[in-house]
C-alpha cells in the first residue's frame, strides 16, 4: 500500500528548483517510455520497469510509479 503525503514548499532556492525540474522531466520521460512499450511490446510490466529504471538512471521505485 502506498501513502501520499501532501505538503507545501515555503521557500525554493534556484538549485532545488533545478533538481526538482530535472526529476520531473525524467519521470515524465519514463512514463511516456513505459506507455510506448505497453502499446508496442508484449513484455510483462516488471520487465518494463527494470528497463526504464536502467535507461533513465532512476531507482526502480520511481519506475514502478511511472509504469501504467
Amino acid at each position: 500500500m502506498k501513502t501520499t503525503i501532501f505538503g507545501i514548499v515555503l521557500e525554493v532556492v534556484p538549485e532545488q528548483n533545478t533538481v526538482r525540474r530535472r526529476l520531473m522531466h525524467k519521470y515524465g520521460f519514463m512514463f511516456r517510455w513505459a506507455f510506448q512499450r505497453l502499446l508496442t511490446e508484449t513484455l510483462p510490466v516488471a520487465d518494463w520497469e527494470r528497463q526504464a529504471a536502467a535507461e533513465i538512471g532512476l531507482p526502480l521505485r520511481h519506475a514502478k510509479d511511472a509504469a501504467p
